[in-house]
């Protein structure tokens, strides 16, 4: 039996529509997979000058405009600087953190110099998730830190980190001591044992991006630590953001059994 006209014309039209929406999606799925690559050649690379867009091209086995599209991605996320007549070239530094192991943010390398600069530190009573996390008893005070860790003079985190009472001397030691947790160690006479850490994704909000010198909505790593001391003491517990844009959170995963550490609940997020 014919069709008739106007269903054939119908039809005629849902197959274009078809093929362009699988061309779209094709199209979309390279320039991402393109992107994806660069950014890792990026992260891990030495910075300087990106090939170029003809390199690209033919390394990558894919159309000029899908360079420039996965290019683009990349600078709209603040990876690169395009100037044209002189080429692609990197922006901004990035840090490996190795989340795998105990102690704070330390990157290396002969040109970077870390500092951290404490805001605000006081005596205050333990709101109660706070004497949860640290295990102290109620009516318990505490000692609130406010940090700001800066690598090559710029915020890269920023820190709320709550210490039980008797290490109120800590906020005057960070400085000569290097971290908050070489601090801890110094007063409290015992090495850091294990930290707990949980990590989400998060947005800036008003302070922390004041905090960080970027713009309210900006993305970063949200953390959360319990520190525990060797002994067994629980000396801090924290609320970190640190800039997604500026940090490289790395760790190691073997074939084994996990390594038995704290009751979800204990390393909750608290939104």
């Amino acid at each position: 039996m014919a069709i008739p006209d106007e269903s054939r014309r119908r039809l005629i039209a849902l197959r274009r529509r078809r093929a362009q929406s699988l061309t779209r999606r094709a199209r979309e799925t390279a320039v991402r997979r393109v992107a994806d690559l660069v950014r890792a050649a990026l992260l891990t690379g030495d910075g300087g000058r990106l090939p170029s867009e003809d390199d690209l091209q033919r390394h990558f086995e894919v159309s000029r405009n899908v360079v420039r599209d996965a290019l683009d991605s990349l600078r709209g996320e603040g990876l690169i600087r395009r100037s044209p007549g002189t080429g692609t070239f990197v922006v901004g530094e990035r840090f490996d953190h190795r989340v795998d192991r105990l102690g704070g943010f330390h990157p290396q390398g002969a040109q970077v110099r870390t500092r951290r600069e404490v805001l605000k530190a006081r005596s205050m009573t333990a709101p109660p998730i706070v004497r949860e996390r640290l295990g102290l008893p109620g009516g318990s005070g505490c000692v609130m830190v406010e940090h700001v860790t800066v690598v090559n003079d710029e915020p890269t985190g920023f820190w709320t980190s709550y210490l039980p009472p008797d290490l109120d001397a800590v906020p005057g030691h960070i400085d000569t001591c290097g971290s908050l947790h070489q601090a801890v160690a110094a007063m409290a006479g015992c090495e850091v044992g294990e930290i707990r850490t949980a990590l989400a994704a998060a947005l800036a909000g008003p302070s922390v991006a004041l905090s960080l010198a970027i713009t309210e909505g900006d993305p970063v790593i949200r953390q959360e630590q319990v520190t525990v001391l060797a002994d067994g003491r629980t000396c801090e517990f924290a609320i970190g953001w640190t800039r997604a844009d500026r940090m490289i959170m790395q760790t190691v995963r073997r074939p084994g059994a996990a390594v038995p550490t704290v009751p979800p609940a204990a390393v909750r997020l608290p939104y």
